[in-house]
């Protein structure tokens, strides 16, 4: 789910999404680049259900 969240949204720069269990994905087309050490899948389902609060949220909660 939280991929193709990621997948359709990410329009400018490059998102590579680094996951606990060593999957990498990369997402967008040109520009800058970050890298995000990202949560479990709890975590990241969490993110995609509300990321404006979930994000701060879960970082501050030291899941990413």
């Amino acid at each position: 789910m939280y991929l193709k969240l990621l997948e359709q949204n990410v329009k400018a720069g490059i998102l590579h999404l680094h996951l606990p269990n060593g999957r990498h994905y990369t997402f967008g087309q040109g520009g800058l680049e970050a890298h995000w050490h990202g949560g479990d899948d709890e975590t990241m389902l969490r993110i995609a259900s509300d990321w404006e609060f979930e994000l701060g949220e879960t970082y501050l909660q030291g899941r990413w």
